[in-house]
């Protein structure tokens, strides 16, 4: 799971390489205070429970979806879980669940189908010693919802079909107004921490690219496992 970026009140913080997301405190030594996580996704969900586990006591997740149900079938896919997110799993506490829900897989065997009357079966290990957990997205995203619910319940808030707009007042701190789909208010909050976990459409990082396009522009790299385009935000940090 990757988080996109963060916005710290009082400066842009573009997570560099090696720091981890424990390290995004608040600075003062006491309770965090609040911070919005953009998206609802694995990575949102999995932000904010760090977040709270670190002291942050007021975490909204903020989803434009309206649940994680049928309602959002088109998006039901299978995960690789592999050795990093197992890796998470295991220090939050939840490991044995993912095991459980998931289907584990160490091997795959190929039957090659060609012209001769003979198939031949050709067993591989794609995915390294540490094998590889496949799970459906919507099982994931409920065994990360029990993990909030059983043990973050009194820091995080997950606020489904609700719309983000990052804004800043005339002191130049940011805000965030929380709409419904219809564009109502429905909150407006002051965090000290803002994260983008809404994918490569990010809404906190489309309001920022103008202000600060070597941090937040996107760039066209390409994927070295399967050759394919995607967008990803780059660029230096700006503090």
């Amino acid at each position: 799971m990757v988080m996109g970026f963060a916005v710290l009140n009082g400066g842009v913080c573009k997570r560099p390489r090696g720091r981890s997301l424990c390290q995004l405190d608040s600075g003062d030594g006491r309770s965090n205070g609040t911070a919005v996580v953009v998206g609802g996704g694995p990575t949102g969900l999995g932000c904010a429970m760090v977040l709270a586990k670190q002291g942050w006591d007021d975490v909204i997740v903020a989803e434009r979806l309206p649940g994680y149900g049928p309602q959002s079938s088109a998006r039901e896919y299978t995960y690789a879980l592999k050795k990093r997110t197992l890796r998470f799993a295991e220090v939050m506490g939840f490991e044995d669940q993912l095991r459980h829900e998931g289907v584990a897989i160490d091997r795959l065997l190929l039957e090659v189908i060609d012209k001769s009357p003979e198939r031949k079966r050709l067993e591989m290990n794609t995915h390294g010693k540490d094998g590889v957990l496949y799970m459906r997205r919507k099982k994931f995203l409920e065994v990360l919802t029990d993990q909030i619910e059983d043990h973050y319940l009194n820091s995080v808030s997950i606020m489904f079909e609700t719309q983000c707009d990052v804004k800043n007042d005339e002191s130049g701190r940011l805000f965030v107004e929380l709409r419904n789909p219809k564009g109502d208010l429905v909150k407006t909050v002051l965090p000290r921490l803002i994260l983008a976990c809404d994918g490569v459409h990010s809404k906190v990082r489309t309001a920022f690219e103008k202000t600060y396009p070597q941090s937040f522009g996107r760039k066209i790299r390409s994927s070295p496992s399967a050759g394919l385009l995607y967008k990803a935000s780059g660029g230096t940090v700006s503090e």
